[in-house]
């Protein structure tokens, strides 16, 4: 965690007594018994290489997030740069994912 998120954590802790309901969810569930589920949706982990995959587990609480909160594709990459309850549920990644991005892994994830 950088300077940065360091320094989104202590007003996260205001905004937790007021109420927020994202706060223990990831207490309650093991995001980490999905990732062995979507391991098949990447393919470019050869010697090949390629872009760095975005962590799935981060795309799949991306996709609650919008679901829970009906976002479209544009209206989530907004909030998750700029909500904190948002960016403290997602663990304060380093990168976010773009709206593109988004979209690409909800269709691989209905493929696969």
């Amino acid at each position: 965690m950088n300077l940065y998120h360091t320094g989104l954590s202590e007003p996260f802790k205001e905004i937790e007594t007021l109420g927020d309901p994202l706060t223990g969810i990831s207490d309650r569930i093991d995001f980490g018994q999905i990732r062995p589920i979507l391991s098949n949706l990447y393919e470019n982990d050869t010697e090949k290489g390629g872009r760095p995959n975005y962590d799935p587990i981060l795309m799949v609480k991306i996709l609650l997030l919008q679901q829970w909160y009906n976002l479209s594709d544009p209206q989530i990459e907004r909030e998750i740069r700029y909500r904190i309850s948002l960016l403290n549920f997602l663990g304060y990644p380093e990168k976010l994912s773009d709206r593109n991005t988004i979209w690409y892994f909800r269709e691989r994830l209905s493929k696969t």
